[in-house]
């Protein structure tokens, strides 16, 4: 029985079913139980959704080879390729350290330079140049 923060049982019923869920989940969230005037304690926050097992036909997606720039291409790709990574450390000094901060580097396949522009990692006149770059190098 999922028991939310908010649930509020109506009935005797309902209490001790809310009780007997309860005992089995460890740690304290109160709910106030308005019937009995009671509050359990031992219903937690840690209501996370289910653990399911990895699917077994799952296969990672891939870039596929097509023009690279700094608006539509991830970090992580620019990165994944030599030629295009020594394009944006030329043209971004300290790029690595911009980039590393241990937060960010599980992001970098969804962040691209130009998402980071409203955050001042990068000026948009060197996004212009690794643009112009880029383009130079064709797909990839």
């Amino acid at each position: 029985m999922p028991i939310s923060p908010s649930y509020r049982p109506r009935s005797e019923r309902q209490i001790r079913a809310v009780a007997k869920a309860a005992a089995r989940i460890p740690g304290p969230l109160p709910i106030a139980l308005p019937s009995s005037r009671r509050t359990l304690t031992r219903i937690t926050s840690a209501m996370d959704a289910p653990l399911y097992p990895p699917a077994r036909a799952f296969v990672m997606p891939r870039r596929l080879p097509g023009l690279l720039d700094t608006k539509d291409t991830a970090i992580a790709d620019l990165k994944a390729i030599p030629q295009a990574w020594a394009v944006v450390k030329a043209e971004i000094p300290n790029v690595e350290a911009r980039v590393g901060n241990e937060m960010i580097k599980p992001h970098l396949g969804n962040f691209s330079f130009r998402s980071l522009l409203q955050f001042g990692v990068v000026k948009s006149d060197a996004l212009d140049r690794i643009d112009q770059k880029l383009k130079a190098l064709g797909e990839r």
